[in-house]
């Protein structure tokens, strides 16, 4: 039987929570995060490095130096063990340590040396780490390490310099949120469902991929009732777009529209918490579904 007096909320729930407090993931470059990312290479003169901000299923990069890929699964990266850690991480040669050695970083990207440190912010949780990769094995001297320290301190320094500067959040509104996030590559597509919802007295936001509907929803907070996103798009797709919002604590409503879906595809987005599906092509009546989620008109 389950304890009363037992948390609901995990802390690994609240660490997530934290993390969409602070509005850094899938964010442009700045500066002020690439220069340490950089410095943190030349201290050990590595091969690369990076600052990694963990996600829900992913370790997305905020700045890097010497990598190409923006973001990896969680489960995959080093990071995510080095983010957990009390102090630094280290791994003098992930080829010798069972716990990576299969990982696509070492099999394959050849990877042997690994350091980082996490980025513990003010609520007592890590955001991510700031880690240094490099193909030669070797043990980071102590000097090394205190540096490396002394570099994550100024990138939780610049994260929480930037929450700062961010616009204070504006009051609730009273009006209903009567507004629907469309999501869709096809431009077709994209005016035909604004058309249909807006006859209905509904607003619309049109987005042609995953990564720029993030960024409509930042500007829009508050606005959006409900979310309508394609499943197949080739920039950051309909299912990698809605895991991100449900990792950020968003609980939008979301309907998926597509052509196809397999049991598997059903199954993650039951997962998460994905309201309906609607196959193309559907009919007014099917996108009333969409409607029906909104809040009831004034």
């Amino acid at each position: 039987m389950t304890n009363p007096a037992t948390p609901t909320t995990s802390p690994e729930s609240e660490r997530l929570r934290t993390l969409q407090h602070y509005a850094i993931l899938d964010t442009p470059a700045e500066p002020a995060f690439d220069r340490l990312a950089a410095e943190a290479a030349r201290i050990f003169g590595a091969a690369a490095s990076a600052i990694t901000i963990v996600a829900e299923d992913r370790c997305w990069f905020k700045a890097r130096f010497g990598i190409t890929e923006a973001q990896m699964p969680r489960q995959q990266s080093l990071c995510g063990y080095a983010f957990r850690s009390s102090g630094i991480f280290t791994v003098p040669d992930a080829r010798l340590d069972a716990r990576f050695c299969d990982t696509p970083l070492v099999a394959q990207g050849g990877i042997r040396f690994y350091v980082g440190v996490p980025l513990l912010v003010p609520e007592g949780c890590s955001l991510g780490t700031l880690c240094v990769l490099d193909p030669v094995p070797r043990q980071p001297t102590a000097l090394q390490i205190d540096n490396l320290r002394a570099l994550a301190g100024e990138v939780v320094d610049a994260l929480l310099a930037r929450r700062r500067l961010r616009p204070p959040p504006s009051l609730p509104s009273a009006k209903p949120k009567r507004t629907v996030l469309i999501v869709d590559d096809e431009e077709s597509v994209r005016t035909l469902v604004r058309v249909l919802i807006e006859r209905r007295d509904v607003e619309t936001i049109v987005s042609p991929d995953g990564r720029d509907a993030l960024a409509k929803l930042r500007a829009h907070a508050g606005e959006i009732g409900a979310v309508l996103t394609d499943v197949h798009m080739p920039e950051m797709n309909g299912l990698e777009f809605i895991r991100t919002l449900r990792a950020n604590g968003c609980s939008l409503p979301v309907v998926v529209m597509c052509g196809r879906v397999d049991d598997a595809l059903l199954g993650q987005l039951t997962e998460q918490k994905v309201a309906c599906v609607l196959h193309k092509p559907f009919s007014m009546a099917e996108l009333e579904a969409v409607i029906a989620l909104l809040p009831a008109a004034p």
